[in-house]
């Protein structure tokens, strides 16, 4: 899934965060130096202390714009009125992102996975964008006759991560696929929402 959902033009601090983003997402947190982020958005070096003194300024950044796009991403799907074609709708765009997934994994988690390694002081709130990911599943699940939605999203959202994790190791997006066809089929065969709250 893309979760950098804008494209307008941006100024030099924008893009900064988008190359900051990029890089902890190709390079990892620990080899995106300030340096390279720099070069990355085409922005003098002196000018990123201007606007990120420290590296976990930049970092909080990077997170808080994660958080941003994941949030609008999520919130573009809710078009669909039966909670099971919104997580199919989001699985498709996950199919979308298969490449980057193979080469890189999930970017949301891999940023909290990364920014753990390094003991970043914004490592927890980088691990609230992946409860807000996992919640969205939840909430979509609470609205279908199924036994207990939140133990539901979480066998869903560990398969979604398996897909990432599995097919990123083998290089293969082949698995990839494959998973996320299985994860479809299982949401399409959840029972269908209440008349009432497809209508609403």
């Amino acid at each position: 899934m893309n979760t950098n959902i804008t494209t307008e033009p941006v100024g030099k601090r924008d893009r900064l965060i988008r190359a900051a983003r990029r890089s902890y997402y190709q390079l990892g947190a620990a080899q995106s130096t300030l340096k390279v982020i720099a070069q990355e958005a085409g922005v003098p070096l002196g000018n990123v202390y201007y606007y990120f003194p420290t590296k976990d300024d930049l970092a909080l950044a990077v997170v808080t714009d994660t958080e941003s796009c994941l949030t609008a991403a999520l919130q573009s799907f809710e078009v669909n009125p039966d909670p099971r074609e919104r997580i199919t709708a989001y699985l498709d765009a996950c199919a979308g992102q298969a490449e980057l997934a193979v080469q890189y994994g999930c970017p949301v988690v891999t940023l909290s996975l990364d920014l753990h390694k390094i003991g970043s002081p914004v490592a927890a709130l980088a691990a609230e964008c992946v409860r807000v990911y996992q919640g969205w599943l939840e909430r979509q699940l609470q609205a279908l006759p199924v036994e207990d939605p939140a133990v539901l999203a979480e066998e869903l959202f560990a398969g979604i991560q398996g897909a990432y994790a599995v097919s990123s190791a083998t290089r293969d997006p082949d698995t990839f696929a494959r998973q996320l066809t299985r994860l479809r089929e299982r949401v399409r065969n959840l029972p269908a929402p209440e008349p009432e709250l497809v209508e609403g």
